[in-house]
């Protein structure tokens, strides 16, 4: 079974360059989109790689922590296949505010948190 996402993948801003180009090493089929920025630039991503009706034209939505909770609104109208964090700051709280019924928190610190389920 094939899964292409949406994935949303959370990091903290001094490892999203990383995490791109690992994305395009790794998974260069994947739409990626990095998003990060100020409101405006934001809004520009969700109304081009948002879709209409949350149809979603991204395979990976690569972002931080801190603007997951500024825009949770927008990202909890997303049905998200998984949910990676890298370096969980609080990652029971995002976990609550985007959440789905396949939900899965991935935990790149610990494999035990990975079976822990929010």
């Amino acid at each position: 079974m094939h899964q292409y996402g949406p994935f949303l993948v959370i990091v903290p801003l001094s490892t999203i360059t990383a995490w791109q180009s690992q994305f395009a090493a790794w998974a260069p089929e994947l739409n990626v989109i990095t998003y990060i920025g100020v409101a405006a630039a934001r809004e520009v991503i969700r109304k081009y790689e948002f879709g209409s009706n949350k149809r979603v034209k991204m395979n990976v939505l690569l972002t931080t922590y801190e603007l997951t909770l500024r825009d949770a609104k927008e990202l909890a109208d997303i049905k998200w296949q998984a949910l990676a964090v890298d370096e969980v700051r609080g990652g029971r709280r995002v976990s609550s505010v985007i959440t789905h019924d396949h939900f899965r928190l991935i935990d790149s610190r610990t494999q035990k948190a990975n079976y822990m389920k929010p």
